[in-house]
């Protein structure tokens, strides 16, 4: 028997196959409660229209806990028909539950809410709406950031810039080498084997040169970046929001476009460039190291693509990587500032940013092609 001062629950057989459920010592909910499991399994048992008696004369103490286990096996008595017999139990305890069970539970479903077409239709086009507009509007802020920056009025830390500049930079070198020289080398190799059969192999260095120079070197590392840096901006910036220190930073006069978005842009737009170039030269090389199998030597293969390889080429993918490094720091900071205030909300933004992103960064180069083509570039 448990000491006096312990709470206690024992279901025991009585004559006529009543159940007897003792209770007693101090129930209180700031101490250890004993565990109802196999209580319950003993009042499963009973059939239904037998008898359940409730004895809490050895009840030293009680409080809610108590009424909360009484009210439990009143209910569960009720729902299996079983009449339940409180007499020794205190008469504050029946009230209160009589007052539990005098009104039932309503479980009300209600029906699932068809919306007309036109209804989904509108939410939609109010969705995209205020997207857009989100998105001009942070674009704005961004560009009065930069106009303090131009100025000398921006407040932010130049030692977070440069560390965001290695880390968007010098530390994405090895990515950025493996994805492009892959490339590089799949597209020689798809190229060559059609060329093959015309007995064209050596414009295999032409087709590696100019599209990884014109498009697929800016492209492979926006996206490359996209999903390496711009999700990490994500990160970051939801992170800092969940714990309040935009907040924070607001409250200290300091505008979180010049202190967190600006950094991040500024080493976008300038290391991209540079990425792309490095990525282009990557993807050229995997080119070459394929060359000899299709008969082609080295200095072949690099004659083809010095006379092939215009400038304009290079510049037009130059020119598309400052746009796609803006892209991708500006999803990744815009995903960040709109996260919510919770651990899942930042993991949505993360996504959110590299979808966003990577769509963004198609788009804006089927426009630059077109573009480039109306130009005659």
């Amino acid at each position: 028997m448990p000491e006096s001062t312990d709470a206690f629950l024992i279901a025991e057989e009585a004559p006529a196959g009543r159940l007897v459920l003792k209770v007693g010592g101090d129930w209180s909910i700031q101490k250890t409660l004993p565990a109802l499991d196999e209580v319950d399994h003993r009042l499963q048992a009973v059939p239904p229209r037998g008898e359940v008696q409730l004895d809490l004369s050895a009840v030293t103490g009680w409080d809610s806990s108590l009424v909360s286990v009484v009210t439990d096996f009143a209910k569960k008595c009720q729902a299996r028909g079983v009449t339940l017999e409180t007499a020794s139990v205190p008469r504050g305890i029946q009230q209160l539950a009589k007052m539990a069970l005098a009104v039932p539970e309503r479980h009300v479903e209600q029906p699932p809410v068809k919306e007309m077409f036109f209804t989904r239709l509108g939410k939609a086009g109010i969705s995209v709406g205020s997207n857009v507009i989100e998105v001009f509007a942070f674009t704005g802020l961004a560009f009065l950031a930069l106009g303090r920056l131009v100025r000398g009025r921006a407040l932010f830390r130049w030692g977070d810039t440069w560390l965001i500049i290695q880390r968007v930079g010098a530390e994405a070198l090895g990515i950025v080498a493996m994805i492009n020289f892959l490339i590089g080398l799949i597209v020689g190799f798809v190229g060559a084997v059609q060329l093959q059969v015309f007995g064209a192999t050596i414009y295999m260095a032409t087709l590696v040169g100019v599209a990884m120079a014109r498009e697929l070197g800016c492209i492979m590392t926006g996206i490359i970046m996209s999903g390496r840096t711009g999700a990490s901006f994500a990160a970051e910036i939801g992170s800092m929001k969940a714990s309040q220190e935009i907040d924070a930073l607001r409250t200290l006069g300091l505008s979180p476009m010049d202190f967190l978005v600006l950094p991040r842009l500024i080493a976008m737009v300038l290391m991209m460039p540079l990425l792309t170039i490095y990525g282009n030269v990557v993807g050229m090389i995997g080119g070459a190291v394929l060359a000899p199998g299709f008969g082609i030597s080295f200095q072949q293969y690099y004659d083809q693509l010095v006379s092939s390889v215009h400038m304009t080429n290079y510049f037009a993918g130059v020119l598309k990587s400052f746009f796609f490094g803006a892209i991708v720091a500006g999803a990744g900071c815009l995903m960040g500032m709109q996260s919510g205030n919770s651990a899942s909300a930042v993991g949505q933004a993360t996504t959110s940013a590299v979808v966003a992103a990577i769509t963004a960064i198609i788009a804006l180069d089927a426009v630059f092609a077109f573009m480039f083509t109306a130009l005659g570039i």
